[in-house]
């Protein structure tokens, strides 16, 4: 659910033949890494980039933040 004002921080974590490579959430005054497991949002947009291993495998995503509903994605690479 899009929260047009959020600004929370969300930490992510993964499960299988996968990486983070980046995260980002498009406010050009954020002076947060991007090369990292956690970073806020911006008027509730982040983005997490995932590179996967060259062996097909199930990869679980999970985001969580403090005072929320965490979220998982499942995704199946071939």
């Amino acid at each position: 659910i899009l929260v047009p004002d959020a600004q929370n921080l969300i930490k992510f974590k993964i499960d299988g033949a996968a990486q983070i490579v980046g995260v980002d959430n498009g406010n050009p005054l954020c002076h947060e890494s991007f090369k990292a497991d956690q970073h806020s949002v911006f008027n509730g947009l982040g983005l997490l980039v995932v590179q996967s291993e060259t062996t097909p495998s199930k990869i679980t995503i999970r985001a969580e933040s403090e005072g929320l509903k965490s979220g998982e994605l499942i995704l199946t690479t071939h």
